[in-house]
């Protein structure tokens, strides 16, 4: 929050990868164009977040809250999610759920 309270986050969104930000608060950040590339987001509250052409290639959004969030151009290739979390994001297209890995517990017979 101190990086976008204080207009710094729009230098440092490249560099954003591999970060531990699960269970952080999100809420209404701007990280459009931002590489979130295998960050970890579990539990994070992106909430109304900006994630426009967010790069979040295997990304761990298992728990995020997603509600309201713009993924338009989001690139969700391996991100580790359930479907029903983009339920209420905005932007989401089929060829984007079509990407996620499904964060569900495989069910053996």
């Amino acid at each position: 929050m101190f990086l976008h309270d204080s207009d710094l986050l729009q230098y440092v969104k490249s560099f954003l990868y591999l970060l531990d930000l699960s269970n952080t608060d999100l809420n209404r950040i701007d990280l459009s164009f931002a590489n979130l590339s295998f960050a970890s987001l579990s539990g994070a509250d992106l909430s109304k977040a900006n994630l426009s052409e967010a790069h979040l290639f295997q990304a761990d959004l298992g728990g995020a809250h997603l509600r309201e969030a713009n993924l338009s151009g989001a690139h969700l290739s391996g991100a580790i999610a359930t479907p029903e979390q983009f339920a209420g994001a905005e932007g989401v297209t089929p060829e984007q759920l079509a990407q996620i890995k499904s964060s569900k517990p495989a069910v053996y017979k």
